[in-house]
């Protein structure tokens, strides 16, 4: 998936929820067949998500994010130090 996204800008695609986590969600991206994590918290920060009992689903005071739901994520390459890559991944909406 590196070598897919070396020279290409952040793509928008839509991603179907796989695993709820206390910080965000781990999902498929069908198109390119890939798991990807998509926090939605940093780590220094409390997010306005809490994590069900169940583990199934991530609730907000005005939002609900369940497994299998459908959302819309941004995908770019983010570059690290001494040659390293990692796919960065964030919610654009649901």
């Amino acid at each position: 998936a590196f070598v897919y996204f070396r020279n290409k800008e952040a793509v928008a695609e839509d991603a179907y929820v796989m695993r709820c986590r206390k910080n965000g969600v781990v999902c498929l991206v069908p198109k390119y067949g890939i798991e990807v994590p998509v926090y939605l918290t940093n780590a220094n920060q409390e997010g306005g998500f809490t994590l069900e009992d169940d583990g199934m689903c991530l609730r907000s005071p005005t939002r609900t994010i369940r497994m299998l739901d459908k959302l819309r994520v941004e995908i770019r390459l983010e570059d690290l130090a001494a040659n390293r890559h990692r796919l960065k991944c964030t919610l654009i909406d649901s």
